[in-house]
């Protein structure tokens, strides 16, 4: 893939999140229908991250909005592909950015009865494996804690362990045969965050960050490190709206991807929240799947008002939502038509403290 060599400096200047932004972005302008390219050119970051980016020129033709390069001109659809993949290649070479390969899910032809977080996960992503006794997520936390207070001379004790349930997420599963030591409970978070200071093992909270305000989700983050013992274990996943830019929500409410962008948490914003509540050892990881959805599907889920839809000014809410209706009025068979779509997880594991290095300030102290 051929680059011109004033590029090779801008992975200084851009964030891990702008390159999947425009690769994503570059992805559904090549596949989407023409009935989208328009909002998507004017409202998905592109001006943003390759015209502002990059200082390039660009100019107006019979073929459309396009970049001029030191090579040519070419469309931007290609221009930002290219830059994406090379940029995404850099930060790989420099370890940047984990591997994250794009799993495709079964289309969306309805809304579920229990829909797990609409707009962007109305269901589970993850298949359960029925062989497993206990959760991967618990028995790694679970594992990691008794190593390290091994090391640290502390005996074993009884533990308890808490998942916050919600419709459509598979329940934390816990093998009392092999931890016996070990109490699971479930409680609503709101009960969840009244536990005494460091009386929990290990905590699970799906999709608890992005439906609260930054602030709340700050003091969310506090509450949790608040509850966790020495060493315990969190373990999240959320919805990242500013990494999946082309989720089909976007192209038809584009107003809600600003929100999405300058609002809602990205994966730094999680890791320095984390940091600054004083969680050391985070693991995040990010997941993204691709899910066409039916125009019909769309429809029913944007009447909802779900979500970050909830944010938009009534007036602009209205206008998405007309023409979102528009398009589907003139379609003979909205339940047939499908949009492509992608939605971005974020998994994360965070331990609160080091056993070894709490045991020698209290023996200090």
């Amino acid at each position: 893939m051929s680059v011109p060599d004033k590029t090779t400096n801008i992975s200084e200047t851009i964030s891990v999140r702008d390159i999947r932004q425009m690769r994503q972005t570059a992805d559904l302008l090549a596949n989407s229908a023409d009935l989208h390219r328009t909002a998507l050119i004017e409202h998905l970051g592109l001006k943003r991250y390759i015209f502002n980016a990059l200082g390039r020129a660009a100019h107006r033709s019979t073929a459309g909005v396009q970049l001029v390069w030191s090579t040519g001109a070419e469309t931007i659809g290609q221009n930002s592909a290219k830059l994406g993949d090379y940029l995404y290649a850099r930060a790989q070479a420099e370890q940047r950015l984990p591997q994250a390969a794009i799993t495709q899910l079964p289309a969306l032809n309805e809304v579920p009865e229990q829909p797990v977080s609409l707009p962007f996960l109305p269901t589970w992503p993850w298949a359960v494996d029925p062989a497993k006794r206990i959760s991967p997520p618990l028995s790694d936390g679970l594992k990691a804690r008794r190593k390290t207070r091994r090391k640290a001379g502390l005996e074993n004790k009884n533990e308890s362990v808490l998942s916050v349930p919600r419709p459509g997420v598979p329940p934390i599963r816990l093998d009392k045969r092999k931890w016996p030591n070990v109490t699971l409970e479930e409680l609503p978070l709101a009960q969840a965050l009244e536990k005494p200071a460091g009386s929990l093992a290990f905590i699970a909270t799906p999709l608890a960050i992005q439906e609260n305000d930054p602030d709340h989700a700050e003091a969310l983050v506090t509450a949790i490190h608040r509850v966790l013992d020495s060493g315990g274990h969190w373990f999240l996943v959320d919805a990242v709206p500013a990494a999946m830019p082309s989720h089909w929500l976007f192209a038809f409410f584009p107003e809600a991807w600003t929100y999405a962008s300058e609002v809602a948490w990205n994966a730094y914003d999680f890791y320095n929240a984390l940091r600054q509540a004083g969680f050391d050892d985070i693991q995040q990881e990010e997941h993204t799947f691709r899910q066409p959805v039916t125009l019909a599907t769309a429809l029913q889920i944007a009447n909802e008002r779900p979500g970050i839809l909830r944010h938009l000014p009534d007036d602009v809410y209205q206008k998405g939502l007309a023409r979102l209706r528009g398009i589907v009025a003139e379609t003979d068979t909205p339940e047939a038509i499908q949009l492509d779509s992608e939605v971005t997880v974020i998994q994360v594991r965070a331990t609160k403290g080091k056993e070894g290095k709490e045991r020698e300030k209290t023996e200090d102290n």
